[in-house]
């Protein structure tokens, strides 16, 4: 491996979820929105989708120039969940330092 492979490996392994988060559930059904960063930094950013009971993990969104937009994109999605029948709560927390 190259120093390029190895960086960008070494980068998405120290992605952490925190600060902005939603739990969703819908007869039986669980779905998870969160909003990823590098650790201790606002970007960049992306909305990480998870489907538990499906094995399924997907990112939708990514910035690297506005750290609300992340945030944004995660709220659009809990509220189409909801407009679909779906029961969100919203998990906020400290960024970890």
């Amino acid at each position: 491996m190259n120093k390029t492979t190895i960086g960008l490996l070494l980068l998405m392994f120290s992605i952490e979820s925190f600060a902005h988060e939603y739990s969703c559930s819908n007869n039986g059904a669980t779905r998870k929105i969160s909003v990823e960063h590098e650790p201790g930094r606002e970007l960049p950013c992306q909305v990480k989708y998870e489907k538990p009971d499906e094995g399924e993990v997907s990112y939708p969104w990514n910035a690297r120039n506005s750290p609300d937009y992340c945030k944004q994109k995660a709220d659009y999605l809990a509220q189409r969940l909801r407009s679909f029948g779906w029961t969100c709560e919203q998990h906020d927390e400290p960024p970890a330092q």
